[in-house]
Formats: structure tokens, C-alpha cells, sequence
């Protein structure tokens, strides 16, 4: 005979396999004297396979339906999401919906909210390491998903709850280019080599130089693939942008664009006027 807590753990298809006319619940109350502490287990009581059943399953639809109304705030609660996340794709609840993978889930529930597969991932990620080390919403309210997605490539379970505490609080005196500074450094340190140096190089631009700069970056952020929303990738596209010039640059365009510089036709910086957009980019120095 399973025990009532062991079957509230399965899932409703898991519940219909076990060919169980009745299970043994305990009665939690009769276990817990007026001090909080377990106290003597009465007679067990005896309740039907369907009704746990139908129990679970409720409290699985319940979940999928939590997810999508999480998603109308998910700046608030990108912990509730991220906890969720791992709990619906380590314990495979998507096949209590219908789904195979938790790629079909996503599309079909989250994508039309915002939320692709990738995304999703990176909240399972999340979801996973705020489980494993237990840390507690109140730890990490001021960091936002974004910095403790960053910060939680330095946490694993070999941590000690005192290490978890220093490195949220390292990360939380940081905004979120320092925070993916210091996990790029720490990392490298862990992994035995020599921290990388930063340099940074600032650029002005009037609104028609900053359409076509942007739209060179994103060109060659999607010809490599790169993650648009990690804020290296555009250091990449930038490093790849100067490269291929440099082999391939047209000598030709280089003296039609120098006329026309000469001619007046397009502004220089000492002589623009009008609206400016400042980019700037950090690129690896010596």
C-alpha cells in the first residue's frame, strides 16, 4: 500500500498506472500536538485513488493556469516564474497537459505571452539553482531576474549558504554591466586563467549614423546567431563588423564617402548639429 504522501508527489497519469483500489493517508492533524510537534499517528484513513487523482490534477492546472497570469507582471514575480519553471520541466508536469517536451508546452502557453524557449530556459536555469541552494525571494527582491540570472552562473551546490549570501550581496552594489563584469571575472579565475581586460571606447552619433550603426550591429548579431538580449553580443557584432572591413573594405566606397565628406554632403563631428545618440561599447584591451 503507498503512502498518502507518496502519492500526492505523482502525477494524475502516474496515480492511474498504479492500479490502487485505496491508498493510506495520514492524518496530518492527528500527528501534530498543540506545540507544533509530532505527536501520535491515529488509525489511518482511507481514501479512493480518484480522489487524489482528481486532487493532483487540480493543483497541476492550477499551476499551468498560474503561469500565464504570472506573465502580466513578470517584472514582480520572476522568482514565482522562475521556481515554476524548473518545477514544471524537472517533474515533466507538461505531460499532465498533453505535451511531449517542454518546448511544445512553451509554445504553447507562454510564446504568444512573450516568453520563447530560450527565455524559458534560462527561468528553469534560475528556478533550479533558487531550489538547490534554497534561497529565499527576500535574498534576491533587488536584483532582478535579469542581474541574478548573471549571478547564478557563480552559484552551484558545492556553496555554503555564507559564500551564496557574499556573492548575491556583491552583485546587488551592482548595476548590471558590472555584475556580468565580475561573473566573467570570477569565472575565469574558477577556471584557472587570466581575468580578461576591459577597455572602453564612446561614440556620438546623430539620429541617421545611429539608424545605420544600430542596423549594421543587429545584421550581424543575427549572422552570428547571437542573443540580442545579453549585452556582450553587441561587443561580438561590433569585433566582427571592424574585422570583416579591415579584409574586405572597398577602397573605392572609402574615396566616394571622403568626397563626399569633402563636399559638405555629409557632416564630420566637429560640424554636426542637431540630435545625438550616444553608444558605447566595451572591447577587449591589452
Amino acid at each position: 500500500m503507498r503512502k498518502g504522501y507518496d502519492v500526492l508527489k505523482s502525477s494524475p497519469k502516474e496515480l492511474k498506472d498504479s492500479n490502487k483500489v485505496e491508498v493510506e493517508v495520514l492524518d496530518v492533524k492527528s500527528m501534530v500536538n498543540g506545540r507544533g510537534e509530532l505527536g501520535n499517528v491515529k488509525t489511518p484513513n482511507k481514501v479512493s485513488v480518484d480522489s487524489l487523482i482528481e486532487e493532483t490534477s487540480n493543483r497541476s492546472n492550477n499551476l499551468r493556469e498560474r503561469m500565464k497570469v504570472i506573465l502580466d507582471s513578470i517584472g514582480e514575480n520572476w522568482f514565482e516564474f522562475s521556481v515554476n519553471a524548473w518545477n514544471i520541466y524537472s517533474n515533466k508536469l507538461y505531460s499532465d497537459w498533453g505535451f511531449d517536451s517542454t518546448k511544445s508546452y512553451v509554445e504553447s502557453d507562454l510564446v504568444e505571452k512573450g516568453v520563447e524557449y530560450r527565455v524559458f530556459m534560462y527561468r528553469v536555469q534560475m528556478g533550479k539553482t533558487i531550489s538547490q541552494l534554497n534561497i529565499e525571494k527576500k535574498q534576491v527582491d533587488n536584483l532582478g531576474w535579469s542581474k541574478f540570472k548573471e549571478a547564478s552562473l557563480l552559484l552551484d551546490n558545492s556553496m555554503g549558504e555564507k559564500e551564496v549570501k557574499e556573492v548575491l550581496d556583491v552583485v546587488s552594489q551592482m548595476n548590471l554591466r558590472e555584475v556580468e563584469d565580475y561573473v566573467k571575472q570570477e569565472r575565469t579565475k574558477k577556471e584557472g586563467g587570466t581575468p580578461v581586460k576591459y577597455s572602453k571606447l564612446s561614440f556620438s552619433f546623430n539620429e541617421e549614423q545611429t539608424e545605420t550603426v544600430e542596423e549594421a550591429l543587429d545584421t550581424a548579431m543575427e549572422l552570428l546567431s547571437l542573443d540580442k538580449e545579453n549585452a556582450i553580443s553587441k561587443n561580438i557584432a561590433l569585433e566582427y563588423i571592424c574585422a570583416e572591413w579591415s579584409l574586405n573594405h572597398n577602397e573605392d566606397l572609402a574615396k566616394t564617402v571622403k568626397d563626399k565628406i569633402r563636399n559638405g554632403e555629409v557632416k564630420t563631428t566637429s560640424d554636426r548639429v542637431g540630435h545625438k545618440k550616444h553608444i558605447q561599447t566595451e572591447v577587449e584591451g591589452s
